[in-house]
């Protein structure tokens, strides 16, 4: 498994690990020095839908979208964080699944409250939050419906 800080991988990194079946990234894809998978198996590389890079053609691998058993919040990249009209992040999962998202400002008092529902369109999907300056605090969670 590849974290999701990971931003290169050195060449020959995999280099004659024959029975290599599987690499996991959690982040975006990185960059790769030459001959990564040189005498490497077959692998097939899954990815996180969401997640930004050339997975299609990456070093030659088979890539396929990794298909999680909950959905979750992709908390990197670009798209997280305090934006100009709002706080975003996006949203992994299932392609063409409803996901609810849901938030939380206290976790003294109330419960968790239906913020938005969203359709994973390829498997992924931005969320922002435009009353997110309305509380002091707000926590966020994603759930299958």
């Amino acid at each position: 498994m590849i974290g999701k800080s990971a931003n290169s991988i050195r060449s020959f990194a995999f280099s004659g690990c024959g029975s290599l079946n599987s690499v996991y990234f959690t982040g975006n894809a990185p960059v790769v020095g030459s001959a990564v998978f040189l005498g490497a198996g077959i692998a097939t590389v899954y990815y996180l839908p969401g997640t930004m890079g050339r997975w299609p053609t990456f070093v030659g691998r088979p890539p396929a979208p990794w298909v999680r058993p909950n959905p979750l919040i992709l908390d990197f990249g670009p798209s997280f964080g305090v934006r100009t009209n709002g706080f975003s992040f996006i949203i992994s999962w299932a392609t063409n699944t409803a996901v609810v998202v849901e938030a939380y400002t206290d976790f003294t008092y109330g419960n968790w409250s239906s913020v938005a529902t969203n359709l994973l369109s390829g498997g992924w999907s931005d969320f922002t939050d435009l009353q997110w300056t309305n509380y002091r605090s707000r926590f966020y969670r994603v759930r299958r419906p």
